[in-house]
């Protein structure tokens, strides 16, 4: 690595959004040992590894939730046992394999931890970004307008909320293999988006999905499987909740009809009875808060600011390097323990007695398809009204 990359990798590393818990940082070195054995995977980087680790711990402690076990060791994958750590450590191999499969069928470069130059690097950030921004704008503007209607970072609690219009998403329009290049290159980029540091992964992605006018043609059960299978089994993201807004009958039993691919702990997450506090009063579909003044005049927007979000994963991905394990240091691991009352998967955030809106599940303990969003106020919004930072306080926990 040149001085240059260097000092970069350096700036990367300290940011407090890329930082790893200790047992991370342990679970994610197993990793790249495991990776390093694995002579077909040969792009990778150490933040796309980090990930897998990440991402992994958070699974693991649910499963342990779910089964109520008490599982807060510090070293987390590492504290179960060899046999079952080798078995993780396959599954994480075989999906970055078939991730890497995804990008070479979608002819989509990726940073790896042997780009050394910071010519290269810098050369390959802009390729990637153009051509990220070119397949996300075709989705948006072309084969699906009006389908994604916006993805902000909700920097309050960190995580991303992405909106939906289900109603605006034909599946029939993905026929041909460059169609299905810009969806599925246009998906890519999103996961890429809004997994772009640390802190972003963890706190996982809020979906919306305005469901208002959803019919049949809106579905297409050979389109979802391909879709699945190509991408979204093998991607390394948190669901943090999907919430339907004014689901049809149509839009539940398409859920139910996928329910039993879905894993327990994304259905728990799940919300089929979706309500904003002072919005549904207005009888409004959500989409009216994001096509202002215009369709196009909104997409133009939408697309300036997933640029931005991509250049910062772009650049934190080609240049973190992950810490070797010497920098783990008692005082840090001590710092971590003293952390031990935010929960793994949910980092609460210590200015929730300042937002003005709060929110939670009411889901029965058998899940059932009843659970509302609550509100702890009457305000009540016009569309108007109702600017970005409203917007964000809203759904903020």
């Amino acid at each position: 690595m040149d001085p240059a990359s260097a000092s970069s990798a350096t700036a990367a590393n300290a940011s407090p959004l890329m930082q790893l818990y200790p047992h991370e940082l342990r679970w994610a070195h197993r990793i790249k040992e495991a990776l390093a054995k694995a002579t077909h995977i040969r792009e990778i980087s150490d933040m796309e590894i980090a990930q897998y680790a990440l991402i992994s711990s958070q699974q693991q402690q649910a499963q342990d939730d779910a089964q109520q076990q008490d599982n807060d060791a510090p070293n987390g994958l590492l504290e179960m046992p060899l046999e079952q750590q080798n078995a993780c450590l396959q599954e994480i191999v075989d999906k970055a394999y078939k991730l890497q499969c995804f990008r070479e069928l979608y002819h989509i470069e990726a940073i790896t931890a042997s780009d050394s130059s910071s010519t290269f690097i810098l050369e390959k950030q802009q390729r990637m970004l153009q051509l990220g921004m070119e397949l996300i704008a075709a989705y948006v503007k072309e084969q699906q307008p009006g389908h994604l209607l916006s993805i902000d970072y909700m920097s309050a609690s960190g995580h991303y909320l992405i909106v939906w219009d289900r109603a605006a998403f034909f599946p029939l329009r993905v026929k041909s293999e460059p169609d299905w290049r810009i969806y599925q290159g246009c998906t890519y980029h999103l996961f890429l988006i809004m997994n772009s540091h640390f802190q972003a992964m963890r706190q996982g992605v809020s979906i919306l999905l305005e469901c208002d006018g959803m019919q049949w043609r809106n579905y297409d059960s050979q389109f979802e499987e391909r879709r699945v299978v190509e991408l979204f089994n093998y991607y390394p993201f948190r669901n943090r909740e999907f919430c339907f807004l004014h689901a049809p009958t149509v839009a539940i039993l398409l859920y139910k009809i996928c329910k039993p691919f879905l894993s327990q702990e994304f259905h728990q997450k799940v919300v089929l009875d979706g309500k904003i506090d002072g919005w549904e009063a207005s009888g409004q579909r959500i989409d009216g808060l994001y096509k202002m003044p215009t369709l196009e005049e909104s997409q133009d927007r939408l697309l300036a600011r997933l640029s931005t979000y991509l250049q910062e994963r772009l650049h934190f991905e080609s240049t973190y390097s992950l810490p070797p394990l010497s920098s783990l240091t008692a005082n840090a691991t001590q710092n971590i323990n003293d952390m031990a009352s935010i929960p793994r998967n949910h980092l609460e955030n210590e200015n929730n007695s300042n937002q003005q809106h709060q929110y939670n599940y009411q889901n029965n303990d058998d899940h059932s398809d009843d659970g509302d969003i609550i509100y702890d106020d009457d305000e009540e919004y016009q569309i108007d009204e109702i600017d970005e930072e409203e917007l964000e306080a809203m759904f903020v926990d």
